[in-house]
């Protein structure tokens, strides 16, 4: 009885630790490839593993990202009696969200404690929107190579890819076609920039959406290229807010080289 007892033990040790192991061999491809978009320092691999066999208890310095979405000055309220308020797209949101869980699945932290200021500081930096309310973000949207942001008053800013004007399209109060970017560019030497944005919500959110793809990060890696723009285009849902993934276009636009700023 004590052999079975003692076999059976064994038995789950092994198998437990097996699947901590892939878990942890999952997270680690997952991890190679997002640092080839996601600016973030290598995480201690060896820390990593112990952490994931003992279900998340090992103490791990995580790396950490610092973000900020588009609007990051704050605007009268309309309220009675009037305060200043703080307004977040619903799209850049719902991005920061996706961002989230996959860097908190590989043991990367987003951190918000500057998220209304500029963390000129920060090592790592994540941005999330166009240059509508954020000077940085229209510095990282500067001289693009062959692809160029036309920033324009009236709201409708564009892209010019090779020449050609990459447009939204409208019908009546819908957007119905939008275009974003990916732009991950190094700043004042030894700080990292990724910016997600987009002439409206849905090219944002759809530059998020390719920015977690394994696929997308693959073609990074392939590229060996550090500081890179890919544009995006995405037919938006029929509701004219939903950003279907397999409604997103980005692998007949080049991955352009881009030069530190």
């Amino acid at each position: 009885m004590w052999d079975v007892l003692v076999h059976g033990l064994l038995g789950f040790g092994a198998g437990y630790t097996l699947e901590r192991y892939g878990e942890y061999r999952l997270a680690k491809k997952r991890l190679s490839l997002l640092r080839h978009v996601f600016p973030f320092d290598a995480i201690n691999e060896s820390a990593l593993l112990l952490n994931y066999l003992l279900l998340g208890r090992a103490p791990i310095e995580k790396p950490r990202v610092s973000v900020n979405c588009s609007r990051i000055n704050k605007v009268e309220g309309l309220a009675e009696p009037s305060s200043l308020r703080q307004y977040v797209h619903s799209a850049e949101a719902i991005a920061l969200i996706k961002v989230t869980d996959a860097l908190h699945a590989c043991s990367v932290e987003l951190d918000i404690s500057q998220f209304y200021d500029y963390p000129t500081d920060a090592k790592s930096h994540l941005l999330i929107g166009s240059n509508a309310h954020n000077a940085l973000s229209e510095r990282l949207l500067s001289n693009l190579e062959h692809m160029k942001y036309v920033p324009n008053s009236a709201g409708h800013s564009h892209f010019l890819y090779k020449n050609k004007p990459m447009t939204c399209n409208h019908e009546d109060t819908k957007v119905t076609r939008d275009y974003g970017v990916i732009v991950r560019r190094s700043y004042h030497g030894n700080q990292w920039k990724l910016l997600l944005a987009g002439i409206h919500m849905h090219g944002t959110l759809a530059a998020a959406e390719v920015s977690l793809l394994d696929e997308f990060q693959e073609r990074v890696r392939a590229s060996g290229l550090k500081c890179f723009a890919q544009l995006v285009e995405i037919e938006v849902a029929p509701d004219g807010l939903g950003v279907p993934i397999d409604q997103v276009k980005w692998k007949d636009f080049d991955l352009v080289e881009l030069k530190p700023i």
